[in-house]
């Protein structure tokens, strides 16, 4: 995988925990079939955010999204919410779906992938994928500092404690928008702040992903 030195990001608000559903499955919809199939370098997925936020919603909903509803309840070892793996076929090739939340540090399913810090944990994580697919790894804060995550997704939710950064929806240029939401909606405790970031060469330039993209803005990117 190649990192480009021109990432494109999005800026979103939603409003309910199914447009979070439909966030994540429109970007499995946009990706690229030789993102799939490189063996070698698997889609590396950064999820990271506010507690409880709903981040482990990305990697369900785009595994189901990519594998089928039966990806969810089939097939799926290690330990529920802290390393699962998920192998099958699409489109006729092997694949592997695995995700880890390095936060955890362990209590892994697979004990050589504990450790005292969460790049350290990531890293064992990657050294045991063998096909091509996508990597979704949670609340790993090294992943951006050393640029290396192909999507990088954040979610906030106002006035929750973050795990591993500031506020960002304040700075954002959603930052009237977001507390609007807010305001008009005071009870909704699903209102989000997202970040989506591509900086995989084989996604930021792909007229698919783009038009995934284009489509996230469109529907999420402004007052609501």
């Amino acid at each position: 995988m190649q990192i480009s030195r021109n990432p494109k990001k999005v800026e979103l608000i939603t409003t309910s925990r199914e447009e979070l559903f439909f966030v994540s499955r429109l970007l499995a919809a946009g990706l690229a079939p030789e993102v799939m199939d490189d063996e070698h370098f698997p889609l590396l997925v950064s999820i990271r955010g506010t507690l409880g936020a709903g981040k482990k919603i990305v990697s369900d909903s785009m595994r189901e999204y990519l594998m089928g509803t039966t990806a969810l309840s089939n097939g799926i070892t290690g330990r529920p919410g802290y390393d699962e793996y998920w192998t099958g076929q699409i489109r006729g090739k092997d694949v592997e779906l695995s995700y880890i939340d390095a936060a955890w540090l362990g209590g892994y399913s697979n004990n050589e992938l504990s450790s005292f810090g969460t790049h350290m944990v990531r890293e064992a994580f990657m050294w045991t994928r063998t096909k091509g697919g996508i990597t979704f790894v949670q609340n790993d804060p090294s992943l951006e500092i050393m640029n290396k995550a192909g999507l990088d997704i954040w979610i906030e939710q106002q006035g929750v404690n973050n795990v591993d950064g500031p506020d960002r929806a304040p700075k954002s240029a959603l930052a009237v928008a977001f507390k609007e939401a807010q305001l008009k909606d005071p009870e909704n405790e699903w209102i989000r702040y997202i970040e989506v970031k591509v900086a995989d060469t084989r996604l930021v330039d792909a007229p698919k992903f783009l038009d995934a993209f284009a489509k996230l803005k469109q529907r999420y990117g402004g007052p609501r």
